[in-house]
């Protein structure tokens, strides 16, 4: 299934980018486990971590620490709904889904390349946090790739973490809430 990556007016239009992306609420019973989480003074109604860890699969449990959701499915397609002749430019639905993967993780590495559909904007940070920014962005993009060829993740979602990740997203966002995307 492609985002909605195909040739318009402009050029080539890619709908994955991260500003299509949404911040997940954590689950309730991950965040009750940790001190300072929401509802962690005596709250009886919430799972267990043995009910957690008795989950049929471990990609259920994956599930629940993942921090993003994808978003913006107006214009996706499948090679069945795939109509590369509307648009009179020869694009193959394969390479559709190169270009779309490709510009993710241009997207995820910081570029403003990409045609978003919106503004796009890059803070400026004292140059002394640049390597700690690469690092970042690196880390996100290795992830994206691991996951798309099937690989492990060498930085797996950690429950451990959830809480201080929490944290930092909540930051993340107070911080950024003035960029209008």
């Amino acid at each position: 299934m492609s985002w909605g990556t195909y040739p318009d007016k402009m050029g080539i239009h890619c709908n994955a980018h991260a500003n299509n992306m949404a911040v997940k609420l954590p689950p309730v019973a991950l965040l009750t486990r940790h001190a300072g989480g929401l509802g962690a003074a005596n709250n009886n109604n919430v799972e267990s971590s043995d009910q957690l860890d008795d989950e049929k699969s471990a990609s259920s449990r994956n599930n629940k620490l993942l921090f993003l959701a994808p978003l913006d499915f107006d214009m996706a397609f499948t090679r069945d709904t795939y109509l590369p002749q509307v648009s009179g430019e020869s694009l193959s639905f394969e390479q559709a889904l190169v270009l779309e993967k490709n510009g993710f993780a241009n997207s995820l590495s910081g570029s403003t390349f990409i045609s978003t559909g919106v503004k796009n904007t890059r803070a400026v940070l004292d140059p002394v946090y640049n390597p700690i920014s690469l690092a970042m962005r690196d880390t996100l993009v290795k992830a994206f790739f691991a996951g798309c060829s099937g690989g492990t993740d060498p930085h797996p979602a950690s429950e451990a973490l959830m809480q201080p990740c929490q944290d930092l997203i909540r930051l993340a966002l107070c911080l950024t809430s003035h960029v209008v995307a």
